[in-house]
């Protein structure tokens, strides 16, 4: 099954409570049915995944939102990682094995391939509990099938033989005015297209300029109700790989 993972970077706030958000940033990318899975190193906020014996940074978080002590770890966005601790590593599986093994304190070598050339990164483990539990996070998200997260609504969309729908509410979005959406509401138009599939809402959506007014009409229980907000800047695009 194709799964699709999205990166939130925010504030925490802004997933659980109405208190003044921050501006939001979110990729989307799509694991190839021959991934093998993904895993979450925090103390960077990187995502590694494998494939085909080749483990690679997925994802990670830029250094001026991560912590300071790990502010200056050089990692990249597709960097393939060779060798942790002088052992050869081919799954994210064996990375997290071996990050696992170590006490905290303990530094993490990683060798890496970039762009031919091959560079050092390392970083000490931290004690899982001195991780903030506010500030900038990196939030998961996974999927799969016919659903999508929809970005900076907190929406996760689902499809079903033409038929958009509300998968699951993820966070509650600020700013928005009318009817309150949740789970399994049928969305019908936004701006005043009738809504035929999802890749027809997210091209519509795409096309608007930020700040632009969106309308959305839908059902619940054969009720039309309708929800709106201001598209706001930096809420990401779908990334399909």
């Amino acid at each position: 099954m194709i799964r699709q993972i999205a990166f939130l970077l925010a504030g925490a706030a802004m997933f659980f409570c109405s208190q003044p958000t921050i501006a939001q940033h979110a990729r989307t990318m799509t694991l190839s049915p021959g991934s093998d899975g993904i895993f979450r190193m925090k103390e960077v906020e990187t995502i590694f995944t494998s494939e085909n014996d080749t483990v690679r940074v997925l994802i990670v978080m830029p250094a001026g939102r991560r912590s300071d002590a790990y502010a200056e770890v050089d990692l990249q966005d597709d960097d393939k990682v060779l060798m942790v601790n002088g052992k050869r590593v081919k799954t994210v599986t064996e990375l997290e094995t071996l990050y696992g093994k170590l006490a905290v304190g303990e530094k993490l070598k990683m060798g890496i391939l970039r762009s031919g050339k091959l560079i050092m990164a390392s970083l000490a483990k931290a004690d899982p509990d001195s991780f903030p539990k506010d500030g900038p996070q990196m939030q998961i998200v996974t999927s799969g099938g016919d659903t999508r997260p929809w970005m900076g609504t907190g929406l996760m969309l689902g499809e079903d033989d033409g038929l958009v729908y509300v998968d699951r509410v993820l966070y509650e979005k600020e700013g928005l005015q009318g009817d309150e959406i949740g789970d399994g509401d049928e969305l019908v138009s936004l701006n005043g297209s009738k809504l035929e599939n999802m890749d027809q809402l997210f091209s519509l959506y795409e096309k608007l300029d930020v700040g632009a007014k969106v309308d959305v009409v839908f059902t619940r229980d054969k009720k039309q109700m309708q929800f709106s907000f201001k598209k706001e800047e930096g809420t990401g695009t779908l990334i399909r790989q």
